[in-house]
């Protein structure tokens, strides 16, 4: 919907039957701008591939078919994005389930990247990382520009008081980089990944 109603052009990728027909039905199935549902049996190729909080949940058995399916949805010089978190510490997620006698991660993340072993994955199927970004998608992120703007105002100390120092260490560190096109926020808890097939 988000980019539906600022113009883009959108499919949506959805292999399950039941969830195509809920897509299908929703609001902005009608906009002009969204056209359809692919399953990944037909040879439709897009100029931007975003898989967002996806390659962390795939099975070890279906990632090879998943990333041969990303790299196929991609026209010639087209982009792929990929939002993963940054070298999450899965056993942080883990529940343990006393009737099952099971341990598992609580959202099933079965794998953790960085920036590094995330890359590697993609080049050796296929890809060329274009850029690197390492966000912070958390709300500690907004507060955090809040007090990034008021740093910059000669009074901000007298503004904040107390209260400032006793956030700071609660706080993710206050810095926006960019160096070579590669955008450091925040805590660096998530990557973006974007690159294209070779």
């Amino acid at each position: 919907r988000f980019l539906i109603e600022r113009g883009c052009r959108v499919a949506a990728f959805e292999p399950s039957p039941k969830r195509r027909e809920f897509l299908l039905s929703r609001d902005f199935a009608q906009n002009d701008n969204f056209i359809g549902v692919v399953d990944g049996s037909g040879d439709e190729t897009f100029d931007v591939v975003i898989a967002a909080e996806v390659i962390e949940h795939v099975l070890d058995e279906g990632l090879e078919s998943v990333v041969a399916r990303l790299h196929r949805f991609l026209n010639p010089e087209g982009k792929l994005i990929i939002t993963t978190p940054n070298n999450e510490d899965l056993e942080l997620g883990s529940a343990y389930c006393p009737v099952s006698d099971t341990v598992f991660h609580r959202w099933q993340h079965m794998r953790s990247f960085t920036a590094e072993s995330l890359d590697d994955l993609l080049s050796a199927r296929g890809f060329i990382r274009l850029e690197d970004h390492r966000v912070d998608f958390s709300s500690y992120a907004a507060l955090h520009e809040k007090y990034l703007k008021l740093e910059h105002e000669a009074n901000y100390l007298r503004k904040l008081g107390p209260v400032y120092p006793l956030l700071a260490p609660f706080l993710p560190k206050p810095h926006i980089q960019q160096q070579a096109g590669n955008l450091r926020i925040g805590a660096q808890t998530s990557l973006i990944y974007v690159g294209r097939a070779v």
